[in-house]
């Protein structure tokens, strides 16, 4: 804001800090179901209804990630993405929590 306070004459600083906000995690989003050959609905609901504890139900394609790793078992991978959709959830909920 301060680099181009003409851009954001007029608007509400919290309202531009929660835009903002909302673009990393979806760019953090977009990062993961990329890496992980994910159905970005699916992340979307993980975040949204995950409670610690939860059985995770990701939609992912196997064969699209193997083609750029080598060596990755299917229950090997299945087991990793779990883990990452985990381990971004928990870096995402802090951010939309006020």
């Amino acid at each position: 804001m301060k680099k181009d306070p003409l851009k954001y004459k007029g608007l509400d600083a919290m309202t531009v800090i929660e835009t903002r906000i909302e673009e990393i995690i979806a760019q953090q989003i977009n990062t993961f179901t990329q890496e992980w050959c994910a159905q970005k609905k699916d992340v979307l609901a993980i975040l949204n209804t995950f409670r610690k504890g939860d059985k995770i139900s990701l939609v992912t394609d196997y064969e699209a990630y193997k083609q750029n790793h080598e060596g990755v078992s299917k229950l090997k991978y299945n087991r990793k993405a779990k883990d990452a959709v985990i381990e971004l959830i928990e870096k995402i909920r802090p951010l939309r929590e006020k």
